[in-house]
């Protein structure tokens, strides 16, 4: 979970915030044959599309390097019991102090991130998992001294 499995992610001083996707856990699910599962987000214009494709916030997923391995570990799920914990994905966003200075009262403060889980095979392109639907943030936010909106 790197720093979000720390306290101090969750304090605003910090301008850093974490929040973790995983799956729901279906009794015996497994994953694909021959396939590696993983998650990954992108920002997103939203429902009304007026989300702003390039907010002043930047986003890692910490846990990719072993999130693979620990999710192929887990499933197929049987019983808490047998399989412990599900391993979760964990997303960082921290604000971006140099794009948020440079926001006008044209830029939207709309920001919405999207998260799916994807599935490939070797060289493969990734699709998106079969069945499961995408964990949908919007991130609330004001200018430093007032709103875009504001002169």
């Amino acid at each position: 979970m790197g720093s979000c499995r720390e306290h101090a992610s969750a304090v605003i001083k910090d301008e850093t915030g974490c929040f973790f996707v995983g799956l729901n856990r279906i009794y015996n699910w497994n994953i694909p044959d021959g396939k590696e599962l993983s998650f990954d987000c992108a920002w997103d214009k939203g429902k009304t599309g007026s989300g702003n494709m390039d907010p002043p916030f930047n986003f890692e997923l910490l846990n990719t390097g072993r999130i693979g391995d620990d999710l192929k570990a887990y499933y197929p799920w049987t019983k808490m019991e047998d399989n412990g914990l599900q391993p979760l994905q964990a997303v960082k966003i921290t604000r971006n102090a140099d794009k948020m200075s440079k926001m006008t009262k044209d830029d939207s403060l709309d920001t919405y991130l999207v998260c799916n889980a994807y599935v490939k095979a070797g060289e493969e392109e990734r699709t998106i998992l079969e069945g499961s639907r995408p964990a949908n943030f919007e991130i609330k936010y004001a200018l430093p001294g007032g709103t875009a909106d504001e002169d």
